[in-house]
């Protein structure tokens, strides 16, 4: 549930808990679980925040972006990552972020940018340049299939 919400930093606690439990490996378990109630607490906060203003900041519905304008933006992102401009990047990151996209790519969209945000640009700058090869592949075979 915590991704339907976007709560991924839940999402992802919970499945460390998870695991653990599933290994059967108790080491680790008290600050997995330390970690799990600190990302709930955050988005217990945001969503108290969120009522205490009467529900107003409803969530925006984004349009849909196309591939061949993710593919670009790609393109035009790498220049910056490869060059370490946080700025351009998270300018053209906002740009992406503004569409909604399909599930396949929000995992390599996440990844650039906390890539950017983390300052780990040859990461993001690798993690871009896949998403952008896949793209234009899937680009091309949907062309070869009209």
């Amino acid at each position: 549930m915590a991704g339907n919400i976007g709560a991924d930093s839940v999402q992802d606690a919970a499945a460390e808990v998870e695991a653990a439990i599933k290994n059967h490996n108790p080491v680790d378990m008290e600050l997995l679980l330390i970690d799990l109630n600190r990302e709930l607490h955050h988005v217990l906060k945001g969503v108290d925040e969120y009522m205490e203003r009467g529900g107003e900041a409803a969530a925006k519905i984004l349009p849909p972006g196309n591939l061949e304008t993710l593919r670009k933006k790609l393109l035009e992102l790498q220049p910056h990552l490869h060059r370490r401009k946080p700025r351009q990047a998270r300018e053209i990151l906002g740009e992406i972020n503004s569409y909604s996209w399909p599930e396949e790519h929000l995992e390599d969209l996440k990844n650039i940018t906390q890539g950017v945000e983390k300052y780990d640009f040859s990461e993001a700058e690798n993690m871009a340049s896949r998403l952008e090869t896949a793209l234009a592949d899937l680009i091309e075979r949907r062309a070869l299939d009209e």
